[in-house]
């Protein structure tokens, strides 16, 4: 994905990490996320942390591996925000937004 492409998509992007309760953890997915698609040749620790601004690769790593959170419940978020965006009443996919 090119960065012209990521900017697109920024505002849908946002909203659906506003769904999440906690703002930090929010914060910090959606770093890593643009990390992850950020034009940066490895992607390791290091590497996305300057990538989306950070220091260290402390905030990630912490997101990583001690935040707690339902992965089912992330699914079904996930699954809502797509047919909420992009779905109609009929099932179809809209023509006014971009589909893959």
């Amino acid at each position: 994905m090119r960065v012209e492409e990521l900017e697109a998509w920024r505002e849908d992007f946002e909203a659906f990490h506003t769904r999440f309760v906690r703002r930090e953890p929010r914060e910090q997915a959606a770093k890593y996320m643009r990390g992850l698609l950020a034009p940066v040749q490895r992607k390791n620790g290091w590497q996305v942390a300057e990538a989306v601004g950070d220091a260290r690769p402390d905030r990630t790593q912490r997101l990583l591996y001690q935040a707690k959170w339902d992965a089912d419940a992330a699914r079904d978020e996930l699954q809502a925000f797509v047919v909420e965006t992009l779905g109609t009443p009929r099932g179809s996919a809209s023509s006014t937004r971009p589909v893959f």
